[in-house]
């Protein structure tokens, strides 16, 4: 199982529903995150960029806090599935015109019911944290054509015509 860290990871929003529920996470985005994701590089004049689909399928993601008292709290959930990245370019603070960051958006979508709820007790006690998410890596299929030389004829595979 492979796994990607994304640092300084922040919620920005969360749903529940009876099946499950979804959570949107924001993050800088890191040259690791950028290979494990097989996102290249992004180019200057872009301010944000629909990164697709993540083509592996994640099964767990663990919380863990990065503040002081807080450092040992970590809260692992089953998650079904991580969706809709977004990178966006931010101008860095304090340095107008000088200088940009570039920042990851994602949604996470919980497995179970449970999953909201161990992320809400998570947000009662811990801000900023480290987001690991583990992923069994997938093939992407891709269709191949086939040149049958013209020959507009259907028959079945291996019978002799």
């Amino acid at each position: 199982m492979e796994h990607i860290t994304y640092t300084n990871a922040e919620l920005q929003s969360f749903t529940r529903n009876k099946k499950g529920g979804t959570a949107k996470f924001i993050a800088p985005l890191t040259v690791p995150v950028m290979k494990a994701l097989e996102l290249t590089e992004i180019p200057d004049f872009a301010t944000s960029l629909d990164a697709g689909e993540i083509h592996h399928t994640a099964t767990e993601m663990m919380l863990r806090a990065k503040e002081g008292d807080l450092a040992d709290y970590e809260v692992t959930v089953s998650i079904a599935a991580v969706s809709k990245f977004e990178v966006t370019r931010l101008e860095t603070k304090g340095k107008r015109g000088k200088g940009s960051r570039l920042q990851l958006s994602f949604v996470v979508s919980f497995a179970d019911a449970t999953g909201c709820a161990h992320l809400e007790q998570h947000l009662l006690s811990a801000g900023p944290c480290n987001l690991r998410v583990s992923y069994e890596r997938t093939a992407v299929q891709t269709e191949i054509e086939i040149d049958d030389g013209g020959d507009d004829r259907q028959g079945v595979l291996g019978a002799e015509e």
